[in-house]
């Protein structure tokens, strides 16, 4: 009796270990023809993907090229340029400051920055946060990037050119994604802190979440292990990186990161672990932003958390960002699901009519099937 029980529970065992490989294999293959599929049609040099349950790895695969003159693969310590995937650090270092009393949230930019035109009194922290400060979306001189080597394109110099610049909108009122809130945002940091932005997140983000491979923009370095960038000119690839449109700008606080795939993991665990922020400020950031009209503010199908899109995917909250460099990070806070995609496909120069990676459609589809496969079936 106890033999034939034994040989029972090794067919058994033996049975779901079969089957549990044979629902992975279909769930990578979806998954793999999707991306494939993706890379053909819009032309994608390459492209990484890690998907993560609390904080455990399930999958984590590199296509194609990161670098197509070496052809590298990409995998995962390889090192992007994330674009404005930065603009969620900078919301979790303004969350830092207002818990340690230093930033009230419902305060006018102009208590932490000096000079600034009497007409954007109206606009709070908070405002920056959510994308509903009504100011004018470009902050800088796009004459001045192209300088000489190691020219540096200072806060005050951008700041001087900003100012002059019309109001789209009374603050609070409408919500329109603009780089200008976070770039003034990462000018509250340094003067609330009295640190650079750069070495504010290095020694509070960085350091805590233990994010070696991330850093900077910074022409004067070079940095291991980090993928060619590629924009679509003509329908050739062409290389093209955000480091050679911006490396001058001095507190880029809205795209100036470099990570791999590997480290925003670690950057969404301490955040859910409560390592960064409390847990009460975690629920803030993921919050949209109520209109006057009591409307979330919204951009397409999505809604403004701080320094975040939030979206619900089959009744799952997704909070993401993605960057013109061609990368997307959604997450699943409520389910601890955790998808990181990096393309290095940019979305090149607007006049040259360069194209990119189709990152808000394709990612945020990408991220609805991960959620399916991962999570709803079982």
């Amino acid at each position: 009796m106890l033999k034939s029980l034994c040989i029972f529970l090794v067919f058994l065992l033996s049975t779901l270990a079969f089957t549990q490989k044979k629902d992975y294999a279909e769930k990578k293959d979806k998954l793999d023809g999707f991306i494939k599929n993706w890379m053909q049609k819009d032309s994608v040099p390459g492209v990484f993907l890690m998907i993560a349950k609390d904080g455990q790895v399930l999958k984590q695969k590199g296509y194609g090229y990161a670098n197509l003159e070496l052809k590298t693969k990409p995998q995962s310590n390889t090192v992007f340029e994330i674009g404005a995937i930065t603009q969620m650090f900078t919301a979790a270092a303004i969350c830092m400051l207002e818990e340690q009393k230093k930033i009230d949230l419902d305060s006018s930019i102009t208590k932490y920055i000096d000079s600034l035109p009497q007409g954007w009194k109206l606009a709070t922290v908070r405002n920056l946060l959510y994308h509903s400060h009504g100011l004018n979306p470009e902050h800088f001189d796009k004459t001045l990037l192209h300088g000489q080597p190691g020219y540096r394109y200072t806060v005050r110099e951008q700041l001087f050119f900003f100012k002059p610049q019309r109001q789209y909108a009374l603050a609070g009122t409408a919500a329109y994604y603009t780089d200008a809130a976070f770039f003034l945002l990462g000018v509250i940091i340094q003067n609330v802190s009295r640190m650079s932005y750069e070495d504010f997140i290095q020694k509070n983000i960085f350091d805590k979440a233990g994010m070696k491979n991330s850093s900077f923009i910074n022409r004067k370095i070079t940095t291991p292990n980090q993928a060619q960038g590629y924009t679509l000119h003509s329908g050739k690839w062409i290389p093209w990186m955000l480091e050679q449109n911006i490396q001058s700008l001095d507190c880029n606080s809205f795209t100036g990161i470099l990570s791999n795939a590997e480290n925003l993991l670690l950057f969404d665990k301490a955040l859910r672990d409560n390592s960064l922020v409390k847990k009460e400020t975690y629920q803030q950031i993921l919050e949209p932003f109520i209109l006057p009209d009591g409307k979330p503010a919204s951009s397409g199908r999505s809604s403004w958390g701080m320094g975040c899109l939030v979206r619900d995917i089959q009744g799952h909250q997704c909070v993401f960002h993605t960057g013109i460099t061609g990368t997307g990070f959604y997450r699943f806070p409520k389910d601890g699901l955790t998808v990181v995609v990096f393309t290095n496909l940019g979305n090149g120069d607007d006049f040259l009519k360069d194209k990119g990676a189709d990152m808000p459609i394709t990612g945020y589809n990408l991220a609805e099937e991960v959620l399916t496969d991962y999570l709803l079936k079982k």
